[in-house]
């Protein structure tokens, strides 16, 4: 009689454990299958893409502490993804046929250089062999709406190369050809973002006295 009664238990204690896993997976919205209006296919999977966790802990360097380790990984995961979401909103008002709003685009650039800085700080990447030049120094002083584009365009294409590199999708990979190439990507995002951030602030104050 005992017997059964523990069964019985078992039974049900294994049936409520099913139970609970279901309604967890059910209320538990899937990770990175995010869409937003007006994004192509292109910029909806780049938004939706993340360092696999085992590279961003691979990257943390082995004598930080387990808190310290923890946040590393999480700030890392939060600026890589941030990075993105960023980008395709300052390409999305940039080409949407409306009059920019240069402030909004300056303020965005400035995360993105700030996020960036964080991640060439954490991921531990190599000293780029071969750092861009400054893109600030570069920029004339005033830019038509084509030009500016083309800045907003070259941003978005070193973030692209950046989260697309191998070095963050597969964890065999650790070639010094890929972190090289991620340190070159990244450099450039920094040096971008702050030439977008200084012109779209010369614009405003253009565009607001016009």
């Amino acid at each position: 009689m005992r017997d059964k009664v523990n069964w019985s238990i078992y039974v049900a204690g294994k049936l409520l454990i099913t139970i609970a896993f279901f309604a967890f997976a059910l209320a538990t919205p899937l990770v990175g299958q995010q869409t937003l209006p007006g994004l192509s296919s292109r910029d909806t999977e780049l938004l939706n893409r993340e360092m696999d966790l085992r590279n961003a802990e691979r990257r943390v360097p082995s004598r930080s502490n387990s808190r310290e380790r923890r946040f590393i990984i999480e700030k890392n995961k939060e600026n890589f993804a941030r990075i993105q979401i960023l980008n395709n909103e300052i390409k999305r008002m940039t080409i949407s046929g409306n009059a920019p709003d240069y402030g909004r685009i300056s303020a965005l650039a400035a995360e993105v250089k700030r996020r960036a800085n964080e991640l060439k700080m954490y991921l531990g990447l190599p000293q780029s062999d071969n750092r861009p030049k400054n893109q600030s120094s570069q920029q004339p002083e005033q830019l038509d709406e084509s030009q500016f584009k083309t800045l907003v365009l070259k941003l978005d294409q070193n973030i692209s190369n950046f989260v697309t590199n191998p070095l963050f999708r597969n964890a065999q990979v650790n070639d010094i050809h890929h972190s090289n190439r991620a340190s070159r990507d990244l450099e450039s995002i920094i040096e971008l973002s702050n030439s977008l951030n200084r012109t779209s602030k010369r614009m405003r104050k253009t565009s607001s006295k016009s």
